[in-house]
């Protein structure tokens, strides 16, 4: 018999209809997970930024992710998937937000999958939300 949360993390970490984005990158799950640090300040997109790392508590696609968060917009900026290595394999920034009542969600982000070791990528992903509904999901 398999348990059902291994069925929930198996589908977690399959990638959505052909995109550059999993399952757990919509959710972007990275930011529940409960050991994240702050390692430093960064410049992102001509931004102060706060740099953060967090290391996940269950399978994931990453060995770990590096985020960052403006300093003077609190929001996140961009977010990078690292593989055992330490080189980034994926590569989200966030373009905008949507306020919807007492909610805010990602309004447009860039999810690109990045050849090892470089800042090339490999191929991109483009989602943009438009609506929220609240108590949707989104």
């Amino acid at each position: 018999m398999i348990a059902s949360s291994s069925i929930v993390l198996d589908s977690n970490l399959r990638m959505v209809a052909g995109t550059d984005l999993a399952y757990e990158d919509l959710g972007i799950d990275f930011l529940r997970w409960p050991d994240a640090k702050l390692v430093g300040n960064d410049n992102i997109m001509m931004l102060d930024c706060w740099t953060y790392e967090a290391n996940p508590p269950v399978e994931s696609n990453y060995t770990k992710v590096r985020y960052w968060i403006s300093k003077s917009y609190l929001t996140m900026i961009r977010a990078d998937g690292l593989n055992a290595q330490g080189q980034a394999i994926k590569r989200f920034t966030f373009n905008s937000v949507i306020e919807a009542e007492d909610t805010v969600v990602i309004g447009e982000m860039k999810v690109a999958q990045l050849t090892p070791g470089t800042d090339v990528s490999a191929s991109r992903t483009f989602v943009q939300i438009d609506t929220v509904v609240k108590g949707s999901g989104l």
